[in-house]
């Protein structure tokens, strides 16, 4: 099944997407997918919305090759009973970081072999455990086709808020390129305004930012930005 650009912008059929914006969508994420594509996604939002962006952008199976999908959670971890873990053909593989800030926290003072282990070592053994799960997905798949692999990180403010810069820089590099490798599709949660320093501090990492907004009496909507081409969407129904 083809995966157009109002699949992953609104779950709302019946309200088409500006066409101009549709086109322009439809042309780069092609290109972007084939390639890989890292998407931040910003907006202080309640968590449903969230989770409702994540359902659009892990997209829907139907096509020969189902898609391998991962939630690596830190501070935002959807209930056992959420739509996000049903209606797939693979059931998406869950990532988290629980137990391991707690686990190292304990070892802040000099082990008995004399070695300090640094408050925010938890952020290697996450960096790990989500590059395991993508190597098991791309020998699951006998090697991905591009954008077979969706990774969804809830959220990255514990990354950038607890880590010091070059831990988080680093463990930005390493997933988005591991991503790149494989021609995936991965989308970060951060949920602050999009020009806070939060968001701008690591924004190269990302080829696009979805921007989020949820107000009162209003369905949840999105606007994509497109840094290369200095383009921003019209706002979405989410």
């Amino acid at each position: 099944m083809a995966e157009s650009s109002s699949d992953l912008i609104r779950g709302d059929a019946e309200q088409p997407a500006n066409h101009a914006d549709a086109d322009f969508l439809d042309r780069t994420l092609e290109s972007l997918k084939e390639d890989g594509c890292n998407i931040l996604v910003t907006g202080s939002v309640a968590p449903e919305v969230s989770f409702h962006a994540t359902r659009n952008l892990f997209g829907v199976d139907g096509s020969e090759h189902p898609r391998q999908r991962i939630i690596a959670c830190t501070d935002l971890h959807p209930p056992g009973n959420h739509y996000l873990w049903t209606g797939y053909e693979e059931t998406p593989e869950l990532v988290s970081s629980a137990g391991l800030e707690r686990g190292l926290s304990t070892m802040d003072g000099p082990t008995p072999d004399g070695i300090t282990t640094s408050p925010s070592g938890w952020i290697g053994s996450f960096q790990r455990s989500i590059c395991e799960a993508i190597g098991d997905a791309d020998a699951a798949a006998d090697d991905l086709e591009p954008a077979q692999l969706r990774l969804s990180v809830m959220t990255l403010r514990p990354v950038i808020e607890r880590v010091d810069y070059r831990e988080a820089d680093r463990f930005l590099r390493v997933i988005t390129n591991l991503v790149d490798g494989v021609s995936g599709m991965a989308h970060y949660h951060l949920p602050a305004e999009p020009d806070s320093e939060l968001v701008t501090r690591h924004a190269d990492h990302f080829d696009v930012q979805v921007e989020l907004r949820n107000r009162d009496g209003v369905p949840a909507e999105s606007r994509w930005h497109f840094a290369d081409s200095d383009r921003v969407t019209t706002w979405h129904t989410l």
